[in-house]
């Protein structure tokens, strides 16, 4: 993690995570995933390597509403498709997901 002017950046190898500009960037080039998948990635960035459970993942993302498992997994799935072969270093499923 490094500060970047008034706000961080998260790295992960050659990822980074941009919260302020809500980007997700390879090597500097941005990789364009939606709004709510950019969200659960926050969360994951933001729990420094705890395990986060689907259902805490749930509560965080969409608080006050009932998710269904198929919503997440579309996300997850749109996350993991962005990672390609580096998807491995986040998603531990079935247990939940970690960074």
């Amino acid at each position: 993690m490094r500060a970047q002017g008034r706000h961080l950046v998260y790295e992960l190898g050659e990822w980074e995570v941009d919260l302020a500009r809500r980007e997700l960037r390879a090597r500097g080039v941005p990789v364009p995933i939606g709004g709510r998948a950019f969200e659960i990635v926050e969360v994951l960035v933001q729990s420094a390597g705890e395990l986060v459970t689907k259902n805490d993942l749930s509560a965080r993302v969409w608080p006050g509403v009932i998710v269904e498992d198929n919503t997440l997994q579309f996300h997850i799935s749109a996350i993991r498709k962005a990672l390609g072969s580096d998807r491995g270093a986040v998603f531990c499923p079935p247990i939940g997901w970690s960074r």
